[in-house]
């Protein structure tokens, strides 16, 4: 009882101060106005700045230590379902990891499922672009943006083929078909003579 209040500083020694008399001689009852006046309660964990909702994995930060730390911020809120833990880790991965990860949903059943696809995207170079320099990053922008073109000229391209033959499947309205003709044209040889059979 004599010590503790020798570790108090700031806002601490202003609150000790002010409490009644019987409270600083009983230590229960001491811890108790301790805790609840410092002590965080379910409302400040989930309205603190970082949470489970809303941390993200940061640049240059390995899949190993994100899932860790999102494991510990779960541990702040009671009773997380597990199927919330999961897509909150997912919610969080960096998007080239986050995208190679969904491509196998269905196998994932636990944290330790996630982690591994996770650990293998990212050993696979995806979401490494927060370690490019500016060089590599314009060089790989470039590369997005051609490919992007030239998917969307193969579309036009596909989409054009697409109306021609549609056109060109549509029999002529009856104003506009020609009267076929009885005979053959004359057909002309590489010494420019006509064949005078019909």
């Amino acid at each position: 009882m004599a010590m503790f209040s020798l570790f108090l500083k700031d806002t601490a020694i202003d609150w000790y101060d002010m409490l009644a008399g019987d409270v600083k001689k009983n230590w229960e009852a001491l811890k108790n106005e301790f805790h609840s006046y410092f002590g965080k309660s379910p409302l400040d964990i989930f309205l603190a700045d970082e949470t489970v909702f809303t941390r993200t994995q940061r640049p240059g930060e390995k899949v190993r230590d994100y899932v860790a730390q999102m494991q510990k911020l779960a541990r702040k809120i009671l009773k997380l379902q597990h199927d919330l833990m999961l897509w909150t880790i997912l919610r969080g991965l960096r998007p080239q990891i986050k995208a190679a990860v969904m491509r196998q949903k269905n196998s994932i059943k636990t944290v330790t499922d996630l982690l591994q696809l996770a650990k293998l995207a990212e050993s696979a170079r995806l979401g490494g672009e927060d370690v490019m320099d500016g060089d590599s990053k314009m060089a790989e922008l470039r590369d997005v943006v051609r490919a992007g073109r030239e998917e969307v000229q193969q579309l036009t391209a596909r989409m054009a083929g697409m109306s021609v033959s549609v056109t060109q499947r549509r029999s002529p309205t009856p104003e506009r078909r020609l009267p076929r003709k009885a005979f053959r044209e004359p057909i002309t040889t590489l010494g420019n003579h006509q064949d005078s059979g019909l």
